[in-house]
């Protein structure tokens, strides 16, 4: 699936409109489910994973989107 994924967001031909959008709803669901795990855990390291997977994913989606911006 990745694969297939990447071909998507790398591919000239579709709008950066779309791509973008493919980008912030795939990394919207991982915040989502960061969030939730940071909200719902009663352990520490549980808070702190889920916010340092909430950050890894807005990083990861806003490097993506400059680069492609870049282009």
């Amino acid at each position: 699936m990745e694969p297939y994924i990447v071909d998507f967001i790398y591919d000239k031909r579709i709008p950066k409109i779309i791509r973008d959008l493919v980008i912030i709803l795939i990394s919207g669901f991982i915040v989502y489910v960061g969030v939730e795990c940071t909200l719902h855990s009663k352990m520490l390291i549980g808070n702190i994973l889920g916010f340092l997977l909430v950050l890894a994913s807005i990083a990861a989606c806003i490097y993506i989107i400059h680069k492609i911006h870049k282009e």
